[in-house]
């Protein structure tokens, strides 16, 4: 590996910002008492940034049977300061997500050098209401048991690390406590659920908030719905996409305020159109576009962003 070296540069990580005179880098980070010839001057260096929510990069689906295809997104995301990610796969029937699975198996916890590390699977669905699917396609919810689902999963041990479910599906008593016994984080979200059903699903074990307020009942100060509550109950990590066309700007403030910065998880919800993708595409059979950083489809409806979360942060 070749050295590269830093003038006057600034360190950000755990211990805050430091400014360092000199430093080079051949797979590790070192102090240098002088300079070397050539170099970078300025700027900042840190850590790549961890993205739990995101669907691709660069032109390229993690929604795929094809590990060219799921490469091409790791390589994407790395290239833009993501050094590793869950898979976020989008509503769809029991054999495609199989296949999908059965792809992402293959590459999950490689370290492979120029892309980013895959973790996991994050599922939003099938379990979710169908007045809020967002951009996804409903006919994803058809064709599912919750025997069904949990048998794939067991299919793919510790592939599959988060699963949105809407509180108010007939299911959410049965599947909730049995996706909890696996390891597997409850998110909620997709849902019109008032605040008592969003009260239950946590005391069943739920434990994230799915891109807070967006595919969510809305706020309201008689009916506080499923958004609010899981601001207040710091059991639940609140999981946010830090873009205006998702959250604008005074909400983002409102929810890091509320929480005074603690149990908070800003995602990019990245798609094909992130990390230096088109402006346009067909993802998940559905022409899709960049509106702002934003990605939607041809009916307006929001289909995830066009950001890194680097660049959300």
């Amino acid at each position: 590996m070749s050295v590269v070296s830093f003038k006057g540069v600034r360190v950000l990580d755990a211990r805050g910002a430091r400014f360092f005179p000199f430093l080079s880098w051949d797979g590790l980070l070192k102090k240098e008492e002088n300079s070397r010839e050539g170099g970078r001057r300025g700027g900042f260096l840190f850590p790549g940034v961890w993205d739990f929510h995101v669907h691709g990069g660069g032109g390229f689906s993690l929604a795929s049977y094809s590990l060219r295809e799921v490469r091409g997104a790791l390589r994407a995301q790395y290239l833009h300061g993501t050094s590793a990610l869950l898979a976020a796969l989008p509503l769809m029937g029991p054999e495609a997500l199989e296949e999908c699975l059965s792809c992402l198996e293959e590459v999950k916890g490689e370290s492979r050098p120029g892309e980013a590390k895959l973790l996991g699977v994050y599922l939003e669905g099938p379990f979710i209401n169908p007045e809020k699917v967002g951009g996804m396609n409903a006919r994803g919810l058809a064709g599912w048991s919750v025997e069904g689902f949990l048998a794939l999963l067991d299919r793919y041990p510790g592939l599959v690390r988060v699963v949105t479910i809407a509180p108010e599906r007939p299911e959410a008593e049965r599947i909730i406590p049995a996706l909890v016994e696996r390891g597997v984080v409850v998110a909620i979200g997709h849902t019109q659920a008032g605040e008592e059903e969003a009260m239950r699903a946590i005391a069943l074990g739920a434990r994230l908030a799915t891109h807070l307020f967006n595919a969510m009942g809305p706020f309201h100060h008689r009916a506080p719905g499923a958004a609010l509550t899981c601001l207040l109950d710091t059991r639940v990590v609140v999981e946010f996409i830090p873009e205006k066309g998702h959250l604008h700007p005074l909400v983002q403030q409102f929810i890091v305020k509320l929480r005074k910065g603690e149990g908070l998880l800003p995602v990019s919800d990245g798609t094909p159109l992130s990390a230096g993708g088109p402006e346009e595409t067909v993802w998940m059979g559905v022409k899709v576009a960049k509106q702002g950083r934003a990605v939607v489809r041809e009916d307006g409806r929001l289909f995830g962003s066009a950001i890194t979360l680097l660049e959300g942060l």
